[in-house]
């Protein structure tokens, strides 16, 4: 077969210009000599036949680059046996000219972008697959992999002719492999890498994760070590268990839905004065004798507000200045000097678990630990992380971060029972004499943690779980909501974007009401001994959420998915819960959004809490001043002075404040 090449399409590509650019490269930054030009082409284990290619772009380029680079070819046959490049069909010495010279300028590019193409690069429309760096190649340390699909050779040449412009994906159907092997004449012919660990291959064939270890033989001998120790980190029978129950229960039926029955709802109207004293004394006697733990979900970082620090350290502009996690750690002192007051005996401390992430569990750390633990005592706070996953492909395979690193995430909010139960600290807190488990995420600033009028009223109601709900503010609020899963079933939550619409705005023709009016805001209460059984329970079924995500891999970011729990997904083990409305405008101001969005941010959370609190001032008597209208601003007061708005009278009565400030003791 006789190969032709239009002499323009030659000087397009290897025209002076970008010879020159060529050249104008520091072609040895390691400041060793590397001089002449050569290609060997083997026709066997033990012979070979070493000519000077005379193609005249190629060697003036590389002679006057100085540059040495011996490649041996060996292509393999359809059945696998190996064939020299020089005897296969269709080869001719003009054709393999072209093809060296357009090889070998595509590998002086990728040595070029080395930085970007630290491990592959796939070249043009034959996809040559280059599974080492050039700096490997032209170093002599081994030779890449470049697999070519069955082409003539003539579309081959016109192929690689692509790479200046075009970028294909790999693999095309019916391939053919060429093994590269290359070496600098007088450093010898190196020693292949040494084979991945068998037994650790092994338990990853067992499993279909095999993969993970593709670019074994690319590798420097330390990137080998991390990815041995990243693998073995890994619990691949769990993983596996994960994996396959999570895919198998895609598309499963679930039992219809139904509106949460009104019994199983405590609404604010409802709610007596008497009530709400009854359980707030109940609530704090239970606190005063250490039996309320709390639990904060501290695991986000605020990207969506524009910083990588935890959320809990963001701070959204109170006249305090103060951050999330501090608000939160005053008003547990706070509750801790009203239960003080309400028990002559003295109190236990409460314990406050703060669940991180991988991300945050450092920052978060040095954070409380720079500002004293913001007036707690530092061994009443435990740190610990929540798990992280693997990341998969569709088909449930590793995804791979970089050659020698899985991509992992953490593993949800629902993270917290199998942390809770891996860290031993439902054991830790069983020892302390808890039974009960306030936990909240860390976003919201109107949270009231360790309520004790929720906790009065759990105990009262004697159920396993309960959940604080606000009623949704329009049926298309994107929020999850509390329904009943098949008539007489569990509680749980589902989504908005589970619920078709004409099920989001069906009215309850008795109330005038939405039927599915309570949302979920992460405000839970728990027994100890329902944790236990949730952590034992997850873990047993293995069935997590998958999030498509674009995920980041070697080949860029990847769409695949994240395996994620959530909290609620515990409410479907509950032998018995119940639903305790709170008003929105007292105790959910979330702060999930950067300023600028249309809800959620933190100016919205900060006037929030700021107009709940000029309200607290007005009813203890006091008087406010502003400069701007007052549905823009208004008075902090500080966790230490009050809780719920109560104990102002003597600080606020006959007082007039200016707003926005601090009233502060």
């Amino acid at each position: 077969m006789t190969i032709g090449w239009d002499e323009e399409k030659i000087e397009a590509c290897f025209g002076d210009s970008l010879k020159q650019q060529f050249l104008s490269i520091q072609v040895d930054e390691r400041k060793e000599k590397i001089i002449g030009f050569g290609l060997e082409i083997g026709k066997g284990e033990d012979t070979s036949e070493h000519i000077l290619f005379n193609c005249e772009y190629a060697k003036n380029f590389w002679e006057q680059a100085e540059l040495l680079l011996v490649l041996k070819f060996k292509l393999k046959g359809n059945r696998g046996e190996g064939r020299w490049l020089s005897e296969a069909e269709g080869f001719e010495k003009g054709s393999a000219e072209l093809i060296l010279a357009f090889f070998t300028v595509s590998m002086w590019m990728l040595w070029k972008n080395r930085n970007k193409c630290t491990w592959h690069d796939f070249i043009g429309g034959c996809s040559v697959w280059v599974f080492s760096t050039t700096h490997e190649i032209l170093s002599g340390a081994h030779g890449p992999s470049v697999y070519m699909p069955s082409l003539p050779f003539a579309s081959t040449v016109r192929a690689f002719s692509a790479l200046f412009c075009r970028r294909f994906a790999p693999f095309p159907g019916g391939m053919r492999e060429i093994v590269v092997g290359s070496e600098v004449g007088r450093r010898g012919t190196p020693s292949p890498p040494p084979p991945p660990p068998q037994a650790l291959l092994e338990r990853l064939k067992d499993y279909g994760q095999e993969d993970a270890f593709a670019f074994w033989d690319e590798l420097k001998p330390e990137e080998r070590e991390l990815l041995v120790k990243d693998i073995e980190s890994l619990d691949l029978p769990r993983i596996d268990r994960i994996i396959r129950c999570s895919f198998g229960s895609q598309g499963l039926p679930l039992p219809a839905i139904e509106p949460v029955p009104e019994a199983s709802v405590s609404t604010v109207e409802e709610r007596t004065p008497g009530e709400r004293e009854r359980w707030w004394k109940r609530g704090l006697k239970a606190i005063s004798e250490g039996k309320l733990a709390v639990v904060l979900l501290s695991g986000g970082q605020g990207t969506r507000l524009g910083s990588s620090d935890p959320k809990g350290c963001f701070n959204i502009g109170l006249p305090s200045g103060k951050s999330l996690f501090q608000i939160q750690a005053e008003r547990i002192l706070c509750i801790q000097k009203l239960a003080t007051q309400s028990n002559d005996a003295g109190i236990q401390p409460i314990h406050w678990y703060i669940m991180t992430s991988p991300f945050t569990d450092e920052a978060t750390r040095k954070f409380f630990e720079s500002h004293k633990y913001f007036g707690l005592e530092a061994d009443q706070v435990t740190f610990f992380q929540q798990g992280t996953l693997p990341c998969v492909s569709v088909d449930g395979r590793f995804i791979m971060e970089t050659p020698y690193k899985v991509s992992r995430a953490p593993d949800g909010n629902g993270g917290l029972y199998s942390a809770l139960k891996s860290s031993k600290l439902l054991e830790d807190m069983a020892m302390r004499g808890v039974r009960y488990v306030d936990c909240y995420g860390v976003d919201n600033v109107l949270v009231r943690v360790a309520d004790p009028t929720f906790l009065g009223y759990f105990i009262d109601k004697g159920v396993a779980a309960a959940a604080k709900v606000v009623r949704k503010a329009y049926p298309q609020e994107n929020v999850g909501v509390f329904v009943q899963r098949g008539r007489g079933g569990p509680l749980a939550v589902v989504e908005y974007s589970e619920m078709d619409a004409s099920m989001a705005t069906e009215i309850n023709q008795s109330s005038g009401r939405l039927r599915y009016c309570w949302s979920n805001v992460c405000l839970h209460m728990f027994t100890l001994d329902f944790l236990n059984q949730v952590a034992t329970g997850l873990e047993k079924d293995s069935t997590y959420h998958l999030a498509e995500k674009k995920i980041p891999s070697i080949h860029g970011f990847t769409v695949g998915f994240k395996l994620e729990q959530f909290v609620f997904d515990a409410f479907s083990y509950a032998p018995t819960m119940a639903l305790f409305e709170v008003s929105r405008e007292e105790e959910f101001a979330p702060v999930k959004n950067a300023n600028g969005s249309n809800y959620d941010t933190p100016d919205s959370a900060r006037l929030m809490l700021l107009r709940l609190h000029s309200r607290w001032v007005v009813a203890a008597g006091g008087f406010l001043t502003h400069s701007v209208p007052l549905y823009l601003t208004g008075v902090e007061i500080s966790p230490l002075c009050s809780y719920t708005g109560e104990n102002l009278e003597a600080i606020c009565r006959g007082r007039t404040f200016h707003a926005p400030s601090e009233i502060t003791i």
